[in-house]
């Protein structure tokens, strides 16, 4: 970690100690932070304990980097898929991501590798010199970051696209699809409304295990919630990897292929992607020209919990899963499977004996 970077982080602390102890009155700091300071412990209240009073947008040159031209009809690729913690409808490329997962598509073979990863795994941050941080953290530097630090972590460069939704969008595309079908592994409440622009998203719900259909507010809320899981965020992350297949399955079904123009249409504004619309549309005729079903395949990464301090946020202890090798490798080598155009199946995920997760 750099010594600037460091030195912002600390003071942002000193600052945010001064704000709760009435020695300061206001408290300048980036929101992408806001989120993580209310991790901490003393601090989980701070988005009601405080209000924006005054916003800074700075503008700042992005270099664009030209993109080499893709046919997704017959390539094989990777894809970033980001979900940002943000509760309004707008997509940033900048954003913390509390869903994050690979997804490995073979579209000639028609075969989809899902890979989830702990909110917290501690990685390498490549815009904070290399310091570790927790993954949802790198999306603060740019989804760029993020897919650079995923890069590095497996140990390839297969990841050059992205897909990015945020709290609301989520919400109106499954709200789009008219709802979607899953089969619930485990029962279970939650209990994760917000409001948002005065709406509601999410609510109390019980889940019952087995086949559900669930509507824009109930996938909401199945995806977001940990507290009520035994496992936490690997729960979840389960949950989430349920609901984006039942999405992707949605998609590619035979009453909404026929109507893609529309679909892609009421869709506008719910995504932010390096793949662009002409291409998801050619993924889509060629559904529909030789209709085939698809192979899902997924796994859920777990990790060590634990507390450390992070690249991104000073010498403040935060919570951190640490990833675990045998998964590492595993996940690795599926996906160069998929990659090099091999047929995979459904295996068992190696476990290990420190895996463990801790509430938080």
């Amino acid at each position: 970690m750099n010594s600037l970077n460091r030195f912002i982080k600390d003071e942002l602390w000193k600052d945010l100690a001064a704000l709760y102890d009435g020695t300061g009155d206001v408290l300048v700091m980036n929101e992408s932070y806001a989120s993580t300071v209310s991790e901490v412990q003393g601090y989980e209240n701070f988005a009601t304990d405080t209000k924006v009073i005054y916003t800074v947008v700075k503008e700042v040159e992005v270099q664009k980097v030209e993109k080499t031209e893709t046919n997704y009809t017959n390539t094989l690729f990777m894809i970033f898929f980001g979900e940002s913690d943000s509760r309004t409808s707008d997509l940033s490329l900048y954003t913390r991501t509390d869903v994050d997962m690979l997804l490995t598509v073979d579209p000639v073979n028609k075969q989809i590798l899902i890979v989830t990863m702990p909110r917290d795994w501690y990685v390498k941050n490549p815009a904070l010199g290399n310091g570790y941080d927790k993954l949802n953290h790198l999306g603060n530097n740019g989804l760029q970051n993020t897919m650079d630090g995923l890069n590095n972590e497996f140990g390839f460069s297969h990841i050059k696209d992205y897909f990015e939704l945020n709290f609301v969008t989520f919400y109106n595309i499954v709200e789009g699809l008219g709802g979607v079908d899953i089969n619930n592994p485990t029962a279970f409440s939650a209990a994760s409304g917000d409001e948002v622009g005065g709406k509601i998203y999410g609510g109390e719900y019980y889940f019952e295990a087995g086949p559900l259909h669930l509507d824009g507010n109930e996938a909401l809320s199945y995806v977001r919630e940990r507290y009520n899981l035994p496992d936490g965020d690997y729960g979840r992350n389960q949950h989430q990897t349920i609901v984006i297949q039942a999405i992707i399955n949605k998609l590619t079904s035979k009453e909404l292929i026929a109507h893609y123009s529309s679909v892609l249409q009421n869709l506008q504004g719910n995504i932010l992607s390096s793949i662009s619309s002409e291409d998801i549309y050619s993924l889509a005729e060629m559904q529909l020209n030789d209709g085939g079903s698809w192979n899902f395949v997924s796994y859920h990464l777990d990790g060590i919990g634990d507390s450390n301090v992070t690249a991104s946020m000073g010498d403040q202890l935060l919570y951190v899963a640490y990833p675990l090798a045998k998964q590492v490798t595993f996940a690795k080598q599926q996906m160069e499977k998929v990659m090099s155009g091999q047929v995979i199946t459904q295996e068992t995920l190696p476990t290990d004996d420190q895996t463990t997760y801790l509430p938080n």
